[in-house]
């Protein structure tokens, strides 16, 4: 499984309302799931899924991380 990482932080970027994705870093959400997107593939996905019911998001970011699993899960089928 290889996830597009530039994609991927955009869309987080976004979802966050950071301006660019310098400021990825400044967010405290932004560094733990980059963080994430960083481990393997099966990590990815179980680690995703406990930061999205442990931690309080954006409903935008909430979206993004759902669609990042599902990425992952159709590549990995």
């Amino acid at each position: 499984m290889k996830l597009n990482k530039r994609i991927t932080q955009y869309r987080l970027c976004e979802s966050l309302s950071l301006r660019n994705t310098e400021q990825i870093f400044e967010s405290n959400i932004a560094s733990k799931l980059n963080g994430i997107l960083a481990m393997e593939g099966n990590l990815i996905i179980d680690e995703l899924t406990i930061f999205l019911k442990t931690q309080e998001m954006s409903k935008q970011t909430k979206l993004a991380c759902e669609e990042i699993i599902e990425e992952l899960k159709v590549e990995k089928a």
